[in-house]
């Protein structure tokens, strides 16, 4: 979608100029005139429109009040606010500062640190987990393989009966299935919570390249409490995780129940 400058359209009877960069630090779409006069007012970061991340998202303005920027931080409920909701909803908070106070030195912060660090962490573990489960799944599939063959050796030798030996067979196809539609939601859980990394860590990496403190810190308030649920579901995954296994018990007696001879295991990944 074309982009029109901000300041040519602010001017009555002004001809809508394509904008070729938005600034950073207000969002406004400005054509390359009016980008020079912009950066010499102020000391604003603006990026070529073609340059911009997708699924960019400046968290500028107070989703109460649309006019209002989110220029304040409750220290108290670590989170962003504009003015009117200083003065209405943190009016009693023991610390409520400007954030350009509060992002003096943000690439230095614990913060910065810590978003960093779990970052990593996420995408570590992500590849991890997904690389154990796809093993986990190739395994299944040998063992699935294996048990049909010695079930149809047993028929073979005349140790099954052919009745029962389609009764289990039936039973290890459903029983492999169920393993594989676990190790495959495994999968697909883990393959969101890395879409999601994979995104805040583009931006994050956008905003501490090419943004001001202000606007970093901004970035990293906004989407902490995102990077935390995933950071939590990522461990609970990953250190949760069991290997699945699927057995054929060979047993002496005649057995009538259906499946008798085929169980499922698991078996926590040592870590």
């Amino acid at each position: 979608v074309t982009k029109h400058c901000y300041s040519c359209s602010a001017h009555e009877g002004q001809k809508a100029i394509t904008a070729m960069y938005r600034c950073l630090e207000c969002g406004y779409y400005v054509c390359t005139k009016c980008n020079g006069i912009h950066r010499a007012l102020s000391d604003h970061t603006s990026v070529e429109i073609d340059r911009l991340p997708k699924n960019l998202n400046l968290l500028i303005f107070c989703s109460k009040h649309k006019q209002q920027k989110l220029d304040y931080c409750c220290v108290d409920h670590d989170e962003l606010c504009c003015l009117e909701c200083k003065q209405v909803y943190h009016s009693k908070c023991v610390k409520t500062e400007h954030i350009d106070v509060l992002a003096k030195d943000c690439k230095d912060s614990k913060s910065f640190i810590d978003y960093r660090n779990q970052l990593d962490f996420c995408s570590n573990a992500l590849t991890n987990t997904k690389v154990l489960v796809k093993d986990n799944i190739e395994s299944i599939g040998r063992d699935s393989e294996q048990i049909k063959n010695t079930i149809g050796s047993s028929r073979d030798n005349k140790t099954v009966e052919a009745e029962y030996e389609l009764q289990l067979k039936e039973h290890l196809k459903r029983m492999t299935q169920e393993c594989l539609s676990t190790l495959q939601k495994h999968i697909s859980d883990a393959e969101e919570m890395e879409a999601n990394t994979e995104n805040l860590d583009r931006l994050f990496d956008f905003y501490g390249k090419t943004g001001s403190q202000k606007v970093l810190f901004r970035f990293i308030q906004s989407t902490k409490s995102d990077l935390s649920d995933t950071y939590k579901q990522t461990r609970a995954l990953n250190e949760n995780f069991q290997r699945l296994y699927i057995h054929y018990r060979v047993q002496e007696d005649e057995i009538s129940a259906v499946g008798g001879r085929i169980e499922v295991s698991k078996k926590k990944y040592p870590r």
